[in-house]
């Protein structure tokens, strides 16, 4: 998840999908923890709030910006919020969560050309386990990325995790937003939060 925050095209879509309890929304704040960096927003985006999220966003930065709808599959306004997506000029994540990609994502796809080529890259990332509480927030969110090994360690590196051997892996994407950073906003429709 850290190396599609950060790399590939300027508007980009990711779905992940889980029964309830997996551990969807808690991997959702850990992506966001590690978007936080000056100059950078991340949205969770309110029920029926879909249509104006992207320029709420735009009310607090220019900069990059990440969107994360929970419950996505049961979100009306989805085609307004990634139309505003296609529009807008800067750099937008858009995390979507949902307990799977059936009908209504198909639904999606076949709205416009255009939406069904930013949701077209990538499938949805399954989370099938529910998550135990012996894990981590890193360990959950490298458990999500059906990547390689090297990608896998690089994130491992950006969360501060060790390697099966001890050492500290090296970091991968050297400042560029990884996790750590301090000094973002979060704003919601409903409110505002800084950083701790």
């Amino acid at each position: 998840m850290a190396a599609w925050c950060e790399s590939g095209p300027d508007k980009s879509v990711r779905l992940v999908t889980g029964p309830g309890g997996v551990g969807k929304t808690r991997l959702a704040l850990r992506v966001a923890e590690g978007w936080r960096a000056p100059g950078r927003v991340w949205l969770l985006v309110a029920s029926g709030r879909e249509a104006g999220a992207l320029a709420a966003a735009r009310g607090v930065t220019a900069g990059p910006v990440l969107l994360v709808v929970d419950y996505a599959e049961t979100r009306a306004g989805l085609g307004d919020l990634l139309r505003a997506v296609l529009e807008d000029r800067g750099r937008v994540r858009v995390l979507l969560l949902a307990r799977s990609a059936d009908e209504w994502w198909d639904r999606l796809v076949e709205e416009s050309a255009a939406v069904a080529g930013l949701l077209g890259g990538v499938g949805p990332v399954g989370l099938e386990a529910p998550i135990s509480g012996e894990l981590s927030d890193a360990q959950v969110a490298v458990a999500a990325v059906p990547c390689s090994p090297p990608l896998r360690m690089s994130m491992k590196a950006t969360l501060g995790m060790r390697t099966p051997g001890g050492e500290e892996p090296r970091r991968a994407c050297a400042g560029r937003g990884c996790g750590g950073h301090g000094g973002g906003v979060v704003v919601s429709l409903t409110g505002w939060w800084l950083p701790r």
